[in-house]
């Protein structure tokens, strides 16, 4: 049976692990079924039975895979509505920036070349993980609700 500080873990691992699944839009029971290779007729259950069960626990490897899956996700912390504004203005600017380069890059044709794009690559891809980190942690915040 496990302990109360136990069931405290297993509650804070599945808020982890629905979190996760919830920014990449997948069902979380069914990709850590996936990810932990658990077969049968509903492997869902199966998984979902490891948090509703008192009796069920993990074994070290099906922990050590959660935990080096949610390692990129682990320093996610949910914010308040001033990490929200303050973010969001951060990311404006950065649109911002994004647009002057564009106007700045680009001619009058409609097609792009490789001279134009590679330019704007680096800020797409600061665009891309400011937005992935927000998304992330809208659903830690989710999750903490």
């Amino acid at each position: 049976m496990k302990t109360f500080e136990e069931q405290k873990h297993y509650r804070n691992l599945r808020r982890k692990m629905t979190s996760k699944c919830d920014a990449l839009n997948v069902k979380w029971a069914l990709y850590y079924a996936n990810l932990l290779s658990i077969g049968g007729q509903n492997p869902e259950v199966v998984l979902r039975n490891f948090f509703n069960d008192d009796m069920k626990r993990f074994n070290a490897e099906q922990m050590s895979i959660i935990y080096n899956d949610l390692e990129e996700v682990e320093n996610i912390k949910p914010f308040t509505q001033a990490d929200v504004q303050k973010e969001v203005l951060e990311l404006m600017t950065k649109l911002g920036k994004f647009t002057s380069e564009i106007e700045k890059h680009f001619d009058k044709d409609n097609k792009v070349d490789l001279k134009e794009l590679l330019p704007l690559i680096p800020i797409i891809r600061d665009l891309d993980s400011t937005t992935t980190l927000l998304n992330q942690r809208a659903e830690e915040t989710k999750a903490n609700l």
